[in-house]
């Protein structure tokens, strides 16, 4: 496997600043494939071979950095660019759709290969981060529904003066799987006229099964939350190049074993 020490890990801009065909190299040189290629080669055996696996493959991969949607738009591109025809081991005609897509059921029924070249990937950036995987992230996307429902924060009401004010996080209780809220007059000293007739002046307790998504081991109103959210930041950047820079975003891929592929 090839090494190229001047350049730094997961330095997005140096990768960034490189031309489409040397970001293409980097991907042919570190791309575990070996088995993959023996094994598709060796299911061919004597047929035809008028567009070689390699070649087959290597045009997809480039499909995949040329942010292409389509095979159609990784055709066209091959046409026009003998480069990357050169680079891919393309000779003479572009292959036709009809080959790119039993070339791509083919893949489907390597699936596991190519779950296995995966985490292959993933295991040698364990080596190169020894603390890559400590954290894991989670992220969904917000369909806007235009309702005007109020924030569900867990507020106390004065039974006198009918103020609402926010409880105070009194921690997770596991025993119980239970999130406990504290009167916010108590904690911090704010003055409250219906404070000795109030039902819930020694707090309140919210099982999570409640509502999983809004009540959380961690409190959503404690500082360790706001600390465990700012990463989500970096989550962010991540589904931002899955949705932009990988084209999922905007695609044309038909069914989910395509998709799974």
């Amino acid at each position: 496997m090839a090494i190229i020490p001047q350049m730094s890990l997961f330095t997005w801009k140096e990768i960034d600043e490189l031309g489409d065909l040397e970001r293409l190299r980097l991907v042919f040189e570190y791309m575990p494939d070996e088995e993959l290629m023996k094994s598709l080669e060796r299911e061919r055996g004597k047929g035809r071979n008028d567009y070689p696996v390699h070649a087959m493959w290597n045009s997809v991969l480039a499909g995949i950095v040329f942010q292409h949607e389509s095979i159609e738009k990784l055709r066209r591109e091959l046409s026009r660019n003998g480069q990357l025809r050169d680079m891919c081991g393309v000779e003479g005609q572009v292959p036709s759709p009809w080959s790119y897509t039993q070339f791509l059921k083919k893949l489907m029924d390597h699936i596991t290969m190519i779950d296995e070249m995966f985490l292959t990937l993933v295991n040698q950036l364990s080596e190169w981060l020894p603390d890559f995987g400590k954290h894991l992230a989670m992220d969904s996307k917000a369909i806007s529904s235009f309702s005007k429902q109020k924030n569900k924060t867990i507020s106390c009401v004065c039974p006198e003066t009918g103020k609402m004010r926010v409880m105070c996080n009194g921690g997770f209780e596991r025993d119980r799987s239970t999130l406990k809220k504290l009167c916010p007059a108590k904690q911090m000293g704010i003055t409250c006229e219906g404070q000795a007739q109030c039902p819930i002046v020694q707090g309140i307790r919210i099982p999570l099964s409640e509502d999983r998504r809004i009540f959380t081991p961690i409190d959503r109103s404690s500082y360790k939350w706001k600390r465990e959210y700012n990463k989500r930041t970096a989550v962010e950047r991540v589904n931002s190049r899955l949705d932009v820079s990988f084209g999922f975003e905007l695609h044309t891929i038909r069914g989910m074993n395509k998709m799974k592929l």
